[in-house]
C-alpha cells in the first residue's frame, strides 16, 4: 500500500552557480499539498534536514496529486517540468512520499537528476515487498498497522460482535481495502468482518449510524466516494465518526483527534524525521546500514472519544498514549502535592516537637526553680547556722532585759505603796524588749521558710536594716563597723523579701570575712542604696579587706569556686541566680588589693515578676 500523508514547502529558484557546501533535495509527494499528513511529514522532514552542515539548504517540492489527477498525461507533464528545472542543478537525493511518488521517481530519475540516490517513505512492508528496487534506493517503512489497531479495538471492546471496514472508491482506497481483505479475511477471531465501500459519503454516514454500539469500525481512507466526488483531507472521517453509533479506529495518527477513537499509529512528524535522517546518512556517503528502516508506533487514543463511548480505561493496553486527556490534579501535580504533603508533615512534626520541647523546657524550668529554691534555702540555713551563736547572744540581750524588768516590777509590787508610774515604765520596757526578740525570731523564721518565692512591693532600705539587725552581734563580736548610706526613702522594689535578704546577708558576711583579720581601722563595711537615672535600684557593699584579683572576680560566681577554707563555693553563685531571677544582676564593680565593691542591681518595680 502506498500513501502519503502531509504538507510542507521550502524552496528556492534554480541556480546555476551552486556551492559544494550547499544541500539540495527534491521531495516528490504522491498526494496534494493541502492534506494534513503531507504538512506533518514535511514538517518532520525539514526539521531533520536542517541539521545538515553547510551554508544553505534547498528543499524543492513536487506534488503528483494522484487522487485528483490520476491520468498518465498529468504525470508526463510534471516529469517534463522537473527535467527542465533540475537538468542544471545537482541534487543530493530525490525523496519520495508514498508508493505513487516512488514509482514516478524511479521512472524519471535518470532524466531529472541522473543517478542520484532515492529515499522513500510512508510505505508499508507489503508494498515494498512487491517491488524490485535498485541498490541505490533506500527507504523508511511505516507501520500503518491494521492488525495491531484491531487488537487495540478488541481490547477496548471485548464484547464486540461485528467489525466494519470502511474504504472509498479511489485507486488508493481500493488498494487499502485489498490489503485489509488479505489480512482480515471475512472474519477475525470468529468475529464477522463487513467491508463497506462503493457508497457515497452520505451512504457511509447512514450505514455506520445503524450499526450496533458494540461494533468496531475500522476506517481506512475515502479519497473518492461512489459518486466520483473527491474528498479532501479528513473530511470523510469527520462525517463518518460523527454519525457512527460505535467507536471508529484508524491507522493514521492525524485521524486521532479528527474523530477516530484510537489506533496503533506512528506520528507523521516522526515519519518525516526518519526519512530526513536516512537522507542525511546517504548524503554523507554512509551506505553501511540497512537499506530500509522501520518506524515504531504506539497504541494511541483520543480521550474525548473514550469518554463519549464509555470505554473502561482499565481495558486499554499498558503504555497507551492518551491524547486530549486532561490529567487530574493528582496526576498533573503529583510531585508538587507529595512535596507539599511532605512539608506539611514535617511542619506538623516540627510543631509537635517544638510543643514537646516547650513542655520539657517548662518542666525543666520548674525543676530548676525548685532546685534553686531548695539550694537557696539550704544556703540560708547554713549561713544562719554559722550565726547561731550571734543569734543566741542577740536574743539573750532582750530576754535578759525582760527578766530584769520583770523582777524589778515584782519587787515594787511587794511594797505597801508601789510606784505605779515606775511599774508602768517597767512594763513598757518589757513590751519593747519582747517585740525586739519577736522581731529577731520573725526574721529568722522568714529566712528559714521554704516554698515558692512570692514577689511583693518592698523597701530595699528596710531589708538592709532588718538584715543588719540579724548580724549586729556577729559584727560587734568581730569589732567590725557598718556604715549604711540609704538612698532615697523608700528605695522600692518588687521582689521576694527572703531571697533579697539572703543576698544582702551573704554579701555582708563575705565582706566581714574579708576584713576580719585587717587592722582595726580597716574593719569597716559600707552599704549604700540608690536609684539610678534609668530607674534601676542599686545596692553596693564595699569593704577594705584583702581585695580580689580581676581573674578571681571573674571566677567568683561559678559554682564550687571559693577562697574560704571548708566553703562550698555556692554563696555568690546562688546570689547571682536570685538576682537574675528578679531580672537584675550581681557583679563586682571595683576590685583592687585594698578594696572590693560588689553591686546588686534590680529593675524598677513595674518590670518585676509576680513569682519565681
Amino acid at each position: 500500500m502506498g500513501g502519503t500523508l502531509a504538507l510542507f514547502f521550502i524552496g528556492s529558484e534554480a541556480r546555476a552557480d551552486t556551492s559544494v557546501d550547499d544541500h539540495r533535495f527534491l521531495v516528490i509527494y504522491g498526494q496534494n499539498s493541502v492534506l494534513p499528513f503531507t504538512v506533518e511529514i514535511a514538517e518532520g522532514l525539514e526539521k531533520s534536514l536542517s541539521q545538515l552542515p553547510g551554508e544553505s539548504l534547498d528543499i524543492y517540492t513536487a506534488f503528483l496529486d494522484e487522487q485528483r489527477f490520476p491520468d498518465q498525461s498529468h504525470k508526463d507533464r510534471l516529469a517534463e517540468d522537473l527535467v527542465a528545472k533540475f537538468s542544471e542543478i545537482p541534487l543530493d537525493a530525490i525523496i519520495t512520499v508514498g508508493g505513487g511518488a516512488l514509482d514516478f521517481a524511479l521512472e524519471h530519475r535518470a532524466a531529472i537528476a541522473g543517478d542520484v540516490p532515492v529515499v522513500f517513505g510512508a510505505m508499508t512492508e507489503e508494498t515494498i515487498a512487491s517491488l524490485d528496487l535498485p541498490d541505490d534506493v533506500y527507504g523508511v517503512v511505516s507501520n500503518f498497522d491494521l492488525l495491531r489497531t484491531l487488537r487495540l479495538a478488541l481490547a477496548a471492546q471485548p464484547d464486540a460482535e461485528d467489525i466494519y471496514v470502511v474504504a472509498g472508491s479511489s485507486e488508493f482506497d481500493r488498494r487499502w481495502q485489498d490489503t485489509a481483505r488479505a489480512q482480515l479475511g471475512q472474519s477475525h477471531e470468529r468475529i464477522p468482518v463487513t467491508y463497506l465501500s462503493d457508497l457515497t459519503l452520505a451512504g457511509f454516514a447512514d450505514t455506520v449510524a445503524g450499526v450496533d454500539h458494540n461494533s468496531i469500525i475500522l476506517f481506512l481512507t475515502i479519497f473518492r466516494d461512489a459518486a466520483g466526488d473527491p474528498i479532501v483531507g479528513l473530511e470523510a472521517l469527520r462525517v463518518v465518526s460523527e454519525a457512527a453509533s460505535a467507536p471508529v479506529y484508524s491507522v493514521y495518527s492525524n485521524a486521532i483527534g479528527a474523530g477516530a477513537l484510537g489506533g496503533y499509529v506512528d506520528t507523521f512528524v516522526s515519519i518525516g524525521e526518519a526519512i530526513g535522517d536516512l537522507a542525511i546518512a546517504i548524503t554523507d556517503g554512509d551506505a553501511s546500514g540497512p537499506r530500509t528502516v522501520e518506524t515504531s508506533g504506539a497504541p494511541t487514543v483520543d480521550w474525548r472519544q473514550v469518554v463519549r463511548f464509555g470505554i473502561d480505561p482499565a481495558l486499554l493496553p499498558e503504555g497507551t498514549v492518551r491524547r486530549f486527556y486532561t490529567p487530574t490534579a493528582w496526576e498533573q501535580y503529583r510531585l508538587e502535592i507529595l512535596g507539599a504533603l511532605a512539608i506539611i508533615v514535617i511542619q506538623f512534626a516540627t510543631i509537635a516537637a517544638l510543643i514537646q520541647q516547650a513542655r520539657w523546657r517548662r518542666r525543666l524550668a520548674r525543676e530548676l526553680a525548685t532546685e534553686r529554691l531548695e539550694l537557696a534555702h539550704a544556703s540560708r540555713a547554713a549561713q544562719l547556722g554559722e550565726l547561731s551563736g550571734a543569734f543566741a547572744h542577740e536574743l539573750n540581750d532582750p530576754l535578759g532585759s525582760i527578766l530584769a524588768n520583770a523582777e524589778a516590777g515584782l519587787h515594787l509590787m511587794r511594797s505597801d505603796r508601789p510606784d505605779l508610774a515606775e511599774v508602768r515604765d517597767i512594763l513598757s520596757d518589757i513590751a519593747a524588749e519582747d517585740r525586739r526578740a519577736a522581731g529577731i525570731i520573725t526574721e529568722l523564721r522568714r529566712l528559714l521558710m521554704k516554698g515558692e518565692a512570692h514577689f511583693e512591693a518592698l523597701d530595699l532600705n528596710a531589708l538592709v536594716d532588718r538584715t543588719l539587725a540579724l548580724v549586729r552581734a556577729e559584727l560587734t563580736g568581730r569589732n567590725i563597723s557598718v556604715e549604711f548610706r540609704p538612698g532615697a526613702s523608700p528605695v522600692s522594689v518588687r521582689a521576694s523579701g527572703a531571697q533579697i535578704q539572703q543576698v544582702i546577708l551573704n554579701l555582708v558576711l563575705n565582706a566581714a570575712e574579708a576584713v576580719a583579720d585587717m587592722a582595726r581601722t580597716r574593719r569597716t563595711i559600707t552599704i549604700a542604696t540608690a536609684i539610678r537615672p534609668d530607674g534601676c535600684r542599686v545596692l553596693r557593699v564595699i569593704d577594705r579587706g584583702h581585695g580580689v584579683t580581676p581573674e578571681a572576680a571573674s571566677e567568683a560566681f561559678r559554682p564550687f569556686v571559693t577562697s574560704k577554707p571548708g566553703g562550698l563555693g555556692l554563696g555568690l553563685s546562688i546570689c547571682r541566680s536570685i538576682a537574675e531571677a528578679h531580672g537584675g544582676t550581681l557583679a563586682f564593680d571595683f576590685v583592687s588589693d585594698e578594696r572590693t565593691e560588689i553591686v546588686l542591681t534590680l529593675p524598677p518595680p513595674c518590670e518585676g515578676k509576680e513569682a519565681m
